[in-house]
């Protein structure tokens, strides 16, 4: 099928929507935080009507036009391996890369079916809202699935979104990369993510240094602990799935790849034979192993909550300032020695015991800390915005957070988080 490229800024103007971002930095659900829906007034609705009605009629027309083609086996439905075999083709570009990565995303996920046929997939977009980002972006307003089904036309506006603005080059210009404007994708790497944006804060030189482009259209990425891993240029699909850096290059892009070829090496992280090396990563990871990889040097974590029947509890009101302490010594000492540091918040029960604003069972960048203060400064993956609708910042408001960055006292910090791990000096043994 052409790509029609007039056809596609007009969508891709019009879709900018939210998406979940599941993380599993452990193994558990990931329930809804600080889950705030709108207010619903009648111009709001007309535009929801009037977005949501165009996004689904340009996603049927994908499926009406592809369909056939990607029933491979013309057995009536899109098989889990099919539509992976779209994600790597370069041949499978705008509209119809973002409408195989959405469906590819959801048959991929815990509990999907192993397939889908064309008959659900227009009834399922017809059925579901589709709702464009608001203008505040705050985490708050994220919206997960829509009465437990998936929210296909959701991420594949998405998806056409990220397509549209993401730059070819490696890095557009000669500065950076910066931590401005990285946002996590659909993948649930933020186990990943945040240890990138610990990178980025500490040198954005270390990131590009990491990076070669060859005159072939791949790249060298050098992992300080492992060999080289050559990346082959980029399809529209993987770019879909992968995270963005606003309008800095795809180098985030090719780390998440590259990331994927690294723990793919590894079959144990597979779980068929038709698993893409970004699948893996899909399914989480450990931030200790994460920047191990990144730095080369060993890690070490510090747990604040102690696990009991399969819960993550809190520590108690006579453990927290031991736990305090030994946080305050273990951060003074890290960011003295310029050291990465990382953490784990909570899967939380039902969202409660997760300030609004935040993200439960997610992974968190701890970009510095104050030992006069005892304030701790944080970065969310996801990089949005939100406002607490009440004052003081607290776990019961929130924390007011820009572009993902945000404060919480320590005394706060050990209450909300679950673990946190830290770069030391050590050098990893050699392989």
């Amino acid at each position: 099928m052409p790509f029609q490229r007039a056809k596609f800024f007009v969508l891709a103007s019009l879709l900018v929507v939210t998406g979940l971002n599941v993380c599993r930095a452990d193994n558990g659900p990931n329930p809804p935080a600080g889950t705030s829906a709108p207010v619903a007034t009648p111009v709001r609705e007309a535009k929801q009507g009037s977005f949501a009605a165009r996004a689904k009629e340009s996603f049927t027309k994908i499926i009406h036009q592809n369909f056939e083609k990607w029933d491979e086996n013309r057995d009536g439905q899109v098989s889990a391996d099919e539509i992976a075999r779209l994600i790597p083709d370069p041949e499978v570009k705008g509209l119809e890369a973002a409408a195989a990565a959405a469906i590819h995303r959801y048959l991929r996920s815990d509990g999907a079916p192993s397939s889908v046929t064309q008959a659900d997939l227009l009834a399922t977009a017809q059925e579901q809202p589709v709702l464009p980002e608001p203008e505040n972006k705050q985490e708050a307003l994220r919206q997960d699935l829509s009465g437990g089904k998936p929210r296909f036309v959701t991420f594949y506006a998405r998806f056409a979104q990220h397509l549209k603005k993401a730059p070819r080059d490696l890095f557009a210009s000669e500065d950076g990369p910066t931590l401005e404007g990285v946002r996590q994708g659909a993948l649930g790497d933020c186990f990943y993510m945040c240890v990138i944006g610990a990178t980025l804060n500490r040198d954005p030189q270390t990131i590009r240094k990491m990076l070669r482009a060859n005159p072939d259209g791949t790249t060298d990425v050098m992992f300080p602990a492992v060999k080289r891993v050559r990346v082959p240029p980029l399809t529209d699909g993987e770019i879909a799935l992968t995270s963005s850096a606003a309008d800095q290059g795809i180098w985030i892009n090719v780390l998440e790849k590259a990331f994927g070829t690294v723990k793919y090496a590894n079959p144990k992280n597979q779980r068929s034979e038709d698993d893409l090396d970004l699948d893996v990563i899909s399914r989480g990871g450990k931030i200790l192993t994460t920047i191990q990889l990144m730095t080369g040097h060993k890690a070490f974590v510090i747990r604040i909550r102690k696990y009991k029947n399969k819960k993550a509890l809190p520590p108690t009101e006579e453990e927290i300032p031991r736990t305090t302490k030994r946080l305050d010594s273990a951060f003074t000492k890290a960011f003295a020695t310029n050291r990465l540091v990382c953490a784990d918040i909570a899967p939380g029960v039902r969202g409660k015991d997760i300030p609004p604003g935040l993200v439960g069972k997610h992974a968190y960048a701890i970009l510095g800390y104050d030992p006069e203060s005892q304030m701790v400064t944080v970065w969310n993956p996801h990089g949005k915005n939100y406002t607490p609708k009440a004052s003081p910042p607290s776990p019961e408001h929130g924390y007011p957070v820009k572009n993902g960055v945000f404060q919480v006292p320590l005394d706060d910090f050990v209450r909300i988080f679950k673990e946190v791990t830290y770069e030391t000096s050590a050098p990893l043994p050699r392989a």
